[in-house]
């Protein structure tokens, strides 16, 4: 599979806009991770069959995910990441 340069760079914004999101919160979930893959299945036409209970069959949409918390908003505590030493 030859990729051009072209694409190339629309797979690092690809991964670029999906990281700005999905790493907000410090954390990735699977559906967040299925959204790149299918995103990234999509730019390079490989067709994806993802058959997961619960899991829509069509490509995740931002406004389907649940809302993040807002800037300055805090999070649950089992949410939160545990410190790290000496932070």
């Amino acid at each position: 599979m030859d990729i051009s340069i072209t694409t190339i760079f629309a797979i690092f914004g690809i991964v670029s806009a999906w990281a700005k999101t999905a790493l907000a919160d410090r954390k990735v979930t699977l559906v967040e991770g299925l959204q790149l893959l299918q995103n990234m299945a999509t730019l390079l036409g490989v067709k994806t069959e993802l058959e997961i209970p619960g899991m829509p069959t069509k490509p995740v949409i931002e406004a389907d995910l649940p809302p993040k918390p807002a800037q300055g908003e805090t999070e649950p505590a089992y949410e939160r990441p545990p410190p790290r030493p000496g932070h």
